[in-house]
């Protein structure tokens, strides 16, 4: 993968990469034709980032990196510096922690404005959402608790605890207000989300990630339903996947055909990583509950991907507390409560496709539905592949994070270059003084077609 040039290495990591062009005529979009008629050349750029949270720093668990580097007053700063230093027009975070004291009042002094949702339970880390106030404007916001697809089972059942992990996501709706060519305004979507970390409960992963683009489908329709366009919505969706490029939930994603049947698929077949960590003992749960039912099941060799419900029955419900008045630039709408499903509305075993995926065993014929389709990765626009690495630890060097796009509405541009194996080596491990996170920063440039 495209990598940035070897030379002297800076204090600062992010002050080492460079933006660079895709042309339009390599990239892996220009094969899917375009919704739309308009030869606009409205664009946005999204950065992304999983901040890795202060809550889950241990020595212990990054020997390599020193006190000072994993030090949250050392890293914060270099964070802000770091996702502000190329001026995107919309930052997804993870991991985030300090929002209202730290990040809101920072990024505003840089003319951002922001979006927080906190994890539930005990953790304090969530995903932020941030937007260059001068080019965008939010009109609406739907704030994604994974929890609700425990809702699909009986409380303190081993299904419920598998997944009931405290994930979330977040989706905005914006309207550009200012481009360089003066274009109209028209909407785009961003989304941003944090999956499930443990190899060994892909099914919940690959379902959190589908109920996300459902929850996503749902807010662009009820946005194209109360404020008619003439184009459909493009969606940005961005975030730490916990998904190798080799994995079901990665396929699942990039697929075409918007469907992916995992009737048969074993759990090595949603995450090739699940045999390799199956033996391997416990780390600390970045993105679990503080239920010890993970650990309690953590060598399970089968596993169950099927709700008892359709999926969409466990969505947020978008309503018009989600919308904001389009006068209004500065308000923020309320979170969104799902609302509850009465027993009635949950159809019997019986009348669910949805039903048991055993490994070994044959079970009804169960599909996943990606609304969405087709999505692509930014960084395969070259036609290079995946980048080598997103994360980059002691313990763990793998690709994990990305930003997936509408592929018949926008095409990639420009892309922040990787740093160099070389460049991470000599830092012997992330978090360093030279970069403030396990994992590397991406950021990548639209255009609509």
């Amino acid at each position: 993968w495209m990598m940035m040039s070897k030379g002297k290495h800076k204090p600062l990591l992010h002050e080492t990469l460079h933006l660079v062009d895709v042309p339009t005529a390599t990239s892996s979009s220009s094969s899917y034709t375009s919704v739309s008629s308009s030869s606009s050349s409205a664009s946005i750029s999204v950065c992304t980032l999983n901040c890795l949270a202060p809550s889950y720093v241990f020595k212990e668990y990054f020997p390599h990196s020193s006190a000072k580097a994993l030090n949250w007053e050392t890293r914060w700063p270099t964070i802000i510096n770091a996702i502000t230093h190329f001026n995107p027009s919309v930052i997804c975070l993870q991991e985030q922690e300090s929002h209202f004291d730290i990040f809101e009042p920072k990024m505003k002094e840089r003319g951002y404005d922001s979006i927080y949702y906190q994890r539930r339970g005990d953790r304090h880390d969530g995903c932020g959402l941030f937007w260059r106030s001068d080019a965008l404007r939010l009109c609406a916001r739907l704030d994604v608790d994974m929890n609700n697809l425990a809702r699909a089972f009986t409380k303190g059942t081993y299904k419920y605890d598998r997944y009931c992990k405290n994930c979330v996501g977040i989706i905005a709706i914006f309207e550009i207000i200012q481009t360089e060519f003066g274009v109209l305004p028209r909407h785009v979507c961003v989304a941003t989300t944090h999956t499930y970390w443990n190899p060994n409960f892909a099914e919940v992963k690959i379902r959190q990630v589908e109920y996300m683009m459902h929850a996503i489908n749902r807010l662009c329709a009820n946005i194209m339903h109360d404020n008619p366009d003439p184009l459909p919505i493009p969606v940005v969706f961005a975030g730490d996947f916990n998904s190798t490029p080799n994995s079901g939930t990665y396929r699942f994603i990039v697929d075409p055909s918007g469907v992916m049947d995992v009737t048969r698929l074993r759990p090595s077949d949603l995450d090739p990583r699940y045999k390799l960590h199956r033996n391997k003992p416990s780390k600390p749960s970045r993105s679990s509950s503080s239920s010890s039912s993970s650990s309690r099941h953590h060598h399970q060799s089968s596993f169950s991907a099927a709700l008892p419900v359709p999926i969409t029955s466990l969505l947020p419900i978008p309503s018009s507390h989600a919308l904001l008045p389009s006068t209004s630039s500065t308000e923020t709408p309320p979170s969104i409560s799902p609302e509850p499903i009465s027993s009635a509305e949950e159809p019997s075993p019986s009348e669910s496709p949805m039903m048991t995926i055993v490994e070994g065993r044959p079970s009804p014929s169960i599909e996943l539905i990606n609304p969405l389709a087709p999505l692509l990765s930014a960084y395969t626009a070259t036609g290079q592949g995946e980048p080598r690495y997103t994360s980059y630890a002691s313990d763990h060097k793998n690709t994990l994070d990305y930003i997936f796009y509408s592929a018949n509405m926008l095409h990639v541009t420009r892309l922040l270059t990787i740093p160099d194996e070389d460049v991470l080596t000599r830092m012997h491990s992330l978090p360093s003084l030279e970069w403030p996170s396990d994992h590397l920063m991406l950021m990548a440039e639209f255009k609509w077609k």
